[in-house]
């Protein structure tokens, strides 16, 4: 496909994606965000920059490809003051916008296309831990006519989506847990797989307990925000304080009107 199809391919689908959106911007204020990484935890608001490649057992299976070698890697840490990331305003990042970073690449209109993905977690984790991951897959699935995020018990896949266990702190990341997307080969606007990785350097319990201080976690609080990146759902702490997307290191176990309305903005 040459240069003009696929401009004018690009643009078909922003005005379709406009469209769509605009018809439930009166019942929801969440917020769209594409960005490469975005993480979740306590803290203020910082962006760096970091190189490399994460291992290729970390990835997910299926095809998926790393979107680039030197990642632009955005902390955005909301606490109670709500703030939002410099480059977003609640303007910018509301629904019907559905704009953001993929890659090196600022992009308005790309999602997962399939309107399902499967996944798979890679923790290692058993008992109350491993059973706070899959309920936090099941809730997202739960939400109506909108994606598909099915689980897949096989080690080997193919999946599009993985949760894993990793020291984020030597990719500069001291936070409790960070989302890469990816893109099918050739089309920024297409994308095909995800993963998160909670911290290994973290202490991770299941009652809801958080100390940011002493590196101690939630597992469904956290994994549940970070499988709304999964969506690009972004944080909507400006408006919506209490969603399970605004990042803060309080209990949050079910997903809120506002969650499930971004979801539904995006794949209905």
């Amino acid at each position: 496909m040459d240069e003009e199809a696929l401009r004018l391919l690009h643009a078909s689908r922003r005005r379709d994606d406009r469209k769509r959106a605009e018809r439930l911007t009166q019942r929801s204020t969440a917020r769209i965000s594409r960005r490469v990484v975005c993480t979740s935890g306590g803290g203020t608001n910082e962006r760096l920059s970091a190189e490399g490649e994460l291992p290729d057992h970390h990835r997910p299976r299926g095809g998926s490809r790393w979107l680039t070698t030197k990642l632009t890697i955005t902390l955005a840490i909301a606490v109670a003051a709500a703030i939002l990331p410099a480059s977003f305003s609640p303007q910018s990042a509301s629904a019907y916008e559905l704009c953001g970073w993929v890659g090196q690449s600022w992009v308005c209109g790309a999602r997962w296309n399939s309107h399902s993905a499967s996944w798979h977690d890679n923790t290692g984790w058993t008992g109350s831990k491993q059973t706070a991951v899959s309920s936090a897959g099941a809730k997202w699935n739960a939400v109506p006519d909108t994606f598909s995020l099915t689980y897949d018990s096989s080690p080997y896949g193919p999946y599009q989506a993985t949760v894993g266990l990793a020291n984020l702190d030597v990719l500069g990341i001291p936070y409790p847990g960070a989302t890469w997307t990816y893109t099918a080969p050739g089309d920024i606007y297409n994308i095909n797989g995800a993963q998160s990785l909670l911290n290994s350097t973290w202490t991770w319990n299941t009652t809801g307990y958080f100390n940011v201080s002493t590196k101690s976690a939630d597992v469904m609080t956290v994994i549940l925000h970070e499988m709304g990146h999964w969506m690009f759902l972004n944080h909507p702490c400006a408006t919506q304080p209490g969603a399970v997307m605004c990042s803060q290191p309080v209990a949050k176990w079910n997903l809120t009107n506002d969650d499930i309305q971004g979801m539904q903005a995006l794949y209905y």
